[in-house]
């Protein structure tokens, strides 16, 4: 089963209409991992080259890199005091989201879980800096899912399988999502 004429995820940029208009390029998150989901649910499995398609697309767009302003966005007092009281899930707050690292909320929430907040009314009670900051730094939390099995791989094949999964997988855990994708870059030029 295949994705029709869609080498990239470029067409998703015409077809999305504007949400809300501090979301920029970030919406674009949102639209390519529902678009892999829907396709997931139909049966179709992404391998290592869909994926690089999309890593290679939020790369070229700069969703890897937050644009908080501020490293610790989310210790601010208003920002505290509000996201202590708005859950994700029954047992997730926005505050504890924030605490985690991405592979950590990866493994935690699912593409829906982050889509109902986002959407919803609760999620405009935050600050507006933080909103903004918060859907900055949701490629990286959300997009972990889809490019980790194809670090993996990745990294696999270049250190020659010397190392069990489970170290590799202790090492990944430790990179942000542009390493990922970097380690796949490698991988992909190796092999060529």
């Amino acid at each position: 089963m295949g994705c029709g004429n869609y080498s990239t995820p470029d067409f998703l940029i015409v077809m999305r209409p504007p949400v809300f208009e501090n979301w920029g390029q970030s919406a674009l998150v949102f639209d390519i991992l529902a678009v892999v989901q829907h396709l997931e649910t139909r049966g179709y499995e992404l391998d290592s080259s869909d994926a690089m398609t999309i890593m290679t697309f939020f790369f070229d767009r700069g969703l890897y890199n937050s644009v908080t302003g501020e490293k610790y966005w989310y210790d601010k007092e208003e920002f505290d005091s509000k996201a202590k009281d708005l859950m994700i899930n029954p047992d997730l707050s926005v505050h504890d989201l924030v605490q985690l690292r991405p592979k950590q909320a990866a493994k935690l929430l699912k593409f829906e879980d982050y889509k109902d907040f986002v959407f919803s009314e609760k999620f405009r009670k935050l600050p507006k800096g933080s909103i903004t900051a918060y859907i900055s730094n949701l490629p990286q939390i959300i997009s972990r899912k889809l490019f980790l099995p194809s670090a993996v791989e990745s990294f696999l094949k270049l250190i020659h399988y010397r190392l069990p999964i489970l170290c590799c997988d202790m090492i990944l855990d430790n990179l942000g999502n542009e390493d990922l994708y970097k380690i796949c870059l490698a991988a992909a030029s190796k092999s060529s």
